[in-house]
């Protein structure tokens, strides 16, 4: 056994959801591509790129509720937030990866638009429209970011998704 073959077999299930967050998050930006939110109406995207949110909890709570299905429906809080954190922590170690994909790949015309827009609406001034529109800049905001949303969601999903004290000592008790 390799140590890669281990590690995918204990942290399976992490992976897997840590998977399709990457693969929801991918799909969301070459949907707002299509949209012609990355362009056309890029005036537009600030307020729809937000949405993203939804499917991104929903991710946390399938994953959360197939570990507790895992686990023989008892799951504490803490079990709960160690898992949904695993998850944080791996979709943050891919999220430059995954940035880069999405502004290289997808939609490689994003920041030259978006810097044109809010120096335009006059929302940022040119030097700071270029700092923040950019490639290492969204870099940064996917890892810190998406850390910190992260962390929250994991411990709203967790406190929603932990089992009663009575169900978790029942299967403690059943257990011995």
């Amino acid at each position: 056994n390799t140590m890669f073959t281990i590690l995918f077999s204990k942290y399976y299930l992490e992976i897997k959801w840590s998977l399709f967050f990457l693969m929801m998050s991918l799909s969301w930006v070459w949907a707002e591509k299509l949209c012609g939110l990355h362009d056309i109406y890029i005036q537009e995207h600030a307020m729809y790129t937000n949405l993203m949110g939804i499917p991104a909890v929903l991710i946390y709570f399938l994953a959360m509720w197939e570990k507790r299905k895992n686990l023989d429906n008892a799951m504490s809080f803490k079990q709960a937030f160690m898992y949904g954190l695993s998850i944080t922590l791996i979709v943050v170690a891919l999220s430059p990866f995954m940035t880069f994909i999405s502004f290289t790949l997808i939609t490689p015309h994003f920041f030259e638009y978006a810097i044109q827009f809010s120096v335009k609406q006059g929302y940022m001034n040119s030097k700071d429209a270029f700092a923040y529109f950019s490639l290492d800049s969204y870099i940064l905001q996917s890892v810190f970011g998406g850390f910190i949303i992260g962390l929250i969601t994991t411990a709203i999903t967790a406190f929603i998704m932990k089992s009663s004290p009575v169900s978790i000592k029942k299967n403690v008790n059943q257990d011995a």
